[in-house]
């Protein structure tokens, strides 16, 4: 696991080159960091995306992401009136941005907020807060969940509001 640190991570050798930096400016310019909206079986998850016309960039970016064990998804998006159709690779949940934030932190400029009240967010979450695992009525095993104290509803609309900055 790479650690939640910045400082650690640079000193584990975990950067190749200069390709976090590329990530975390594509991030900056054409991505977005956000909340996922719940519905009643879900919670708030972060999410990050990132588009682009150019496919084999995206390829690239979502193989960077295998390489440090993230899940990711990859789809074309066809809007209508547009030359050419849209890439975009996404990933999200504590999970992910646990590996991410210490790779893009020091790195990024303009969502240098954004990723600051993840963290936060998936601190919060996790503090105090043990695993509990038990079975549905199905037999299927999950997780429980539970309920968002003030702070983290707060860090929710927080990153909201830098969103619609934008």
């Amino acid at each position: 696991m790479i650690p939640f640190d910045s400082m650690e991570a640079m000193r584990s050798g975990v950067y190749a080159s200069t390709d976090w930096s590329y990530i975390a400016g594509m991030i900056d310019g054409d991505g977005s960091i956000y909340f996922n909206s719940p519905s009643k079986k879900s919670w708030y998850c972060p999410r990050l995306d990132i588009s682009s016309i150019y496919k084999p960039t995206i390829e690239w970016l979502a193989n960077k992401f295998i390489e440090v064990r993230i899940w990711r998804y990859m789809c074309e998006r066809i809007q209508t009136g547009r030359k050419h159709p849209t890439w975009i690779v996404q990933t999200g949940g504590r999970k992910a941005f646990k590996t991410l934030i210490p790779l893009l932190e020091p790195f990024l400029k303009t969502k240098q907020q954004h990723i600051q009240v993840v963290k936060q967010f998936i601190q919060l979450r996790e503090k105090d807060k043990p695993i509990v695992l038990t079975r549905n009525q199905k037999g299927q095993i999950q997780t429980t969940r539970f309920p968002y104290n003030q702070k983290e509803l707060e860090l929710v609309q927080t990153l909201k509001k830098l969103n619609e900055m934008i």
